[in-house]
C-alpha cells in the first residue's frame, strides 16, 4: 500500500487497488458507517443517505465496502452517487 500513496500517478494506481477483491477494506470506520447504512435501509427503506468526510479517499472506499456487500447482502442494493471536489458541474446538478 505505501509504494502507492507516494506514487506521482496516484489516482491512476488507487481505485485499482482499492477494486481488488483481496484489498482489505472493511476497517472499525468502515464496518461502523455501513452498519449505520444498514440500519436506516432497514428503519427507513427508500430515504436517501448522505454520507460526509472531508477525505475523499475515505468516501471511495466506503463506496467500494457498499458495493462489495451488495454481492451479499439486499439491504445493500442501492444506487450510488458521488459528489465531491472531483465531480463536474453537471454531474453535481444531477446529484
Amino acid at each position: 500500500m505505501e509504494e502507492i500513496f507516494g506514487c506521482p500517478n496516484f489516482m491512476e494506481k488507487w481505485f485499482p487497488f482499492l477494486k481488488a477483491e483481496d484489498t482489505p477494506i472493511f476497517f472499525p470506520r468502515v464496518e461502523a458507517i455501513l452498519a449505520k447504512v444498514k440500519d436506516v435501509r432497514e428503519l427507513w427503506p427508500g430515504e436517501k443517505i448522505l454520507i460526509v468526510s472531508e477525505f475523499v479517499l475515505l468516501l471511495d472506499i466506503i463506496k467500494e465496502g457498499i458495493q462489495r456487500r451488495s454481492k451479499t447482502d439486499a439491504k445493500f442494493k442501492f444506487p450510488l452517487t458521488e459528489y465531491n471536489g472531483t465531480v463536474n458541474l453537471e454531474n453535481r446538478a444531477r446529484a
